[in-house]
């Protein structure tokens, strides 16, 4: 106090009276009053100012706790805020979750028929008559296309010790035709070894992105780009073990990722090719065999009962020549003699 008080008398204050401001029992701050007068501080001003630092302290209370109560609707605004961030962050990550699943289960249905239609395109073939090769590939092919809508699907067989691939079959899905001009093309592999490497390993060539791919990419300059084929899905076709040709899917237009049912929809479909050469190739050997014992009866008729002998060799030899050559890629020849 000895310091107060001489710093009091410093400035001409003769009398003082300190009055604490309370709240529930505890001081948290003093009203100090000074005068330049001694004694003016008596007990009925001290009562008086006593009231007074009650009713001071209690509003310095009130604004406390106003203040209080204000940070208070403050942080609960903040806090609600931030509530109703998470909330519609949380809501809109719901519903992207929720058209995400909708979208797979989607996906799941279209694939789901997609591979009921698959199924019911090789059972289609599967029952279907293969003895004459020729409209045979031809339903294949045309049938692939519409179903995977693919812009051209064709049949090549390999040729020259498998040194080259002939195109046989070439279905075109928007003329709804084949094109007969194109059959008869000749592809080596001296310009794409990669694409015959590939086919040796009697694996499907997937190649979305044909003139970039390895295995495909050999035949941009000469093949793809002038076509406009951007993506590619063959299928190599081998009878007992060998590789003898392959089934072609190409696509025009931007580039296509195959799905996995498609992979697996086209090797089924290399494998119809596979029994198509077989059938057709007995159903040959059987006509020709038939063919041959009635040659043999006209040998024995009498004069004036055989018919033209010269007439039934041409019509023999036109029967052997009704199938497409590659039935005999598998015994190496690629013609009769």
């Amino acid at each position: 106090m000895a310091l107060w008080r001489a710093e009091a008398l410093s400035r001409g204050f003769a009398s003082s009276v300190s009055l604490p401001l309370m709240s529930q029992g505890e001081a948290f701050g003093a009203l100090a009053l000074y005068a330049a007068e001694p004694d003016v501080f008596t007990r009925t001003t001290v009562d008086q100012y006593t009231d007074l630092a009650n009713n001071l302290a209690y509003g310095v209370m009130a604004l406390r706790t106003r203040e209080e109560r204000e940070r208070a609707e403050s942080e609960i605004r903040q806090l609600n805020a931030s509530l109703e961030k998470r909330v519609t962050a949380r809501t809109i990550e719901l519903v992207r979750s929720n058209e995400q699943l909708k979208s797979a289960d989607e996906q799941l249905r279209k694939r789901s028929e997609q591979i009921e239609i698959h199924r019911d395109v090789l059972l289609e073939l599967a029952h279907s008559d293969k003895s004459n090769l020729e409209k045979a590939l031809e339903k294949i092919c045309s049938l692939s296309a519409a179903t995977l809508e693919v812009a051209r699907v064709g049949y090549w067989s390999l040729r020259e010790e498998d040194s080259a691939i002939v195109c046989e079959v070439l279905y075109l899905r928007d003329a709804e035709r084949c094109d007969d001009q194109f059959k008869g093309t000749r592809l080596g592999a001296v310009d794409c070894p990669a694409y015959f490497d590939a086919l040796a390993s009697k694996r499907p060539i997937v190649a979305s992105h044909a003139a970039a791919d390895l295995a495909t990419s050999g035949l941009a300059r000469s093949y793809l780009e002038p076509l406009g084929i951007s993506s590619m899905l063959d299928a190599p076709v081998w009878v007992r073990g060998k590789v003898v040709g392959v089934l072609c899917h190409e696509h025009i237009g931007a580039p296509r990722d195959w799905l996995a049912e498609e992979i697996d929809f086209v090797s089924a479909l290399a494998a119809t090719v596979s029994l198509a050469l077989e059938e057709s190739s007995r159903a040959l050997g059987a006509f020709v065999a038939g063919e041959r014992g009635a040659f043999q009866q006209g040998l024995s008729r009498q004069p004036g009962q055989h018919h033209n002998l010269a007439v039934e060799r041409q019509e023999i030899h036109r029967s052997q020549r009704c199938v497409c050559s590659v039935v005999w890629a598998e015994s190496g020849e690629d013609s009769w003699s």
